[in-house]
């Protein structure tokens, strides 16, 4: 082959190969439209991802929380049946007479003296009448809710008007940090883990973790908390959670019936409610309670219904004898600050805010809202037209309590 035929070829090669360089196709990429989708279906995921997640850990903590307040409260419970137990020995004749007819203080930091005459000389001097059966009733009823408070809200073993949690602890206690939110949490732990019934030491043998163990506002004196790391709510006598008043009027819960389905949400297992005569709640046919449904069950017990119901019971006064302090209610005895709305079950709730961590409830500090009660507030919820929560709105609804089970 001659030179001038092979450079012929080489040329042709090479004007072959270029040609089809010059009619291969590009590869196609992503347009903007299918990138956009692509982080859109990315970012969906992951925020499903995170709700997962989240919620998983709401139920890991909401279950752990249970399980600590359930704790707390199996040890309250053991106090609780020893105050019971040793009770009787201190409602004495003396003491009772003490109360009837001499000078001592009711109430507690919030109550009043009662004048060299005693109770009996309130009434006279308020021309408040009274029968001698109710006053020697009520005297031991109310040795009863004194010496309750002197063991579970109030203890102050030598009379100072400092609490035993803040004096006694073996923490130190700084008020400038205190957070009145904790009042309750740090009480609770005192009257668990030192506090006396009688004279009767606190159970030995207590172990709580770091997680259920906390200072959060750094006071110095520890506070059960849940797993969210706030501090859980102490309410004695909660009776406002089993009658509220009215959001824009909070004063007389007593003079309203019981709100079953609201209590419902702190409370497991109320006592039932009885129809009465006419088998229905209230006055038959009637809206007793003006929240646009007639004879619902929150009318159980409505004032003037015939209905029976439990929950106008307390367990310490089956007689009903303390409405009679409701009568000196123009004299400076305001029966629900210095004790409980009259009439009203009631046991001690310990409660966690939830996942939510909204309370619902004014604090157990909060005594101008009576939440030392457990009255519920709305938390900016929405109302019906009578200032009552609507329950699906109801910030109640995630709480944890020792009283669900």
């Amino acid at each position: 082959m001659s030179l001038a035929t092979r450079n012929l070829r080489h040329v042709c090669r090479r004007q072959h190969a270029g040609t089809k360089r010059r009619f291969t196709l590009p590869r196609r990429g992503f347009t903007l439209l299918e990138l956009l989708g692509v982080i859109a279906i990315i970012t969906l995921l992951m925020t499903l991802s995170v709700i997962t997640v989240g919620n998983l850990l709401d139920n890991a903590r909401a279950k752990a929380t249970n399980a600590t307040i359930m704790k707390i409260d199996g040890l309250l419970q053991d106090r609780l049946e020893a105050f019971d137990r040793a009770l009787d020995k201190e409602v004495t004749t003396t003491k009772i007479r003490r109360i009837k007819l001499g000078s001592t203080r009711l109430g507690g930091e919030n109550g009043i003296v009662m004048p060299q005459t005693g109770l009996r000389g309130y009434f006279a001097a308020n021309n408040v009448p009274i029968r001698d059966f109710d006053l020697n009733k009520l005297s031991e009823l109310l040795l009863r809710k004194e010496l309750f408070r002197t063991a579970f809200i109030e203890p102050d073993t030598d009379g100072n008007g400092v609490l035993d949690h803040r004096e006694n602890s073996q923490f130190p206690y700084d008020n400038s940090k205190h957070d009145p939110a904790t009042a309750g949490a740090e009480l609770l732990y005192h009257i668990i883990t030192q506090g006396s019934i009688f004279g009767s030491p606190p159970d030995s043998g207590i172990d709580f973790s770091a997680e259920e163990v906390a200072d959060t506002d750094g006071d110095g004196l520890p506070e059960f908390v849940d797993s969210w790391g706030k501090p859980l709510r102490y309410y004695p006598w909660p009776t406002r959670a089993i009658k509220p008043a009215t959001m824009s009027f909070p004063q007389g819960g007593f003079t309203v019936g019981p709100n079953r389905l609201l209590a419902s949400l702190l409370f497991g297992g109320l006592p039932a409610g009885s129809g009465g005569p006419d088998g229905q709640p209230g006055f038959a046919g009637v809206d007793d309670d003006n929240n646009s449904v007639a004879d619902d069950e929150t009318e159980f017990g409505w004032p003037g219904s015939d209905d029976p119901d439990d929950l106008n019971a307390d367990p310490d006064d089956a007689v009903g004898v303390m409405v009679n302090l409701i009568n000196l209610s123009n004299a400076g005895f305001d029966v629900e600050l210095m004790y409980h709305t009259p009439n009203t079950y009631s046991l001690p709730l310990i409660v966690s805010a939830g996942p939510d961590g909204v309370l619902g409830l004014y604090e157990p500090s909060d005594r101008t809202n009576y939440g030392h009660l457990a009255q519920p507030n709305d938390d900016g919820k929405p109302e019906d037209g009578n200032g009552n929560i609507l329950l699906g709105d109801s910030a109640l609804n995630d709480n944890i309590t020792n009283r669900q089970q």
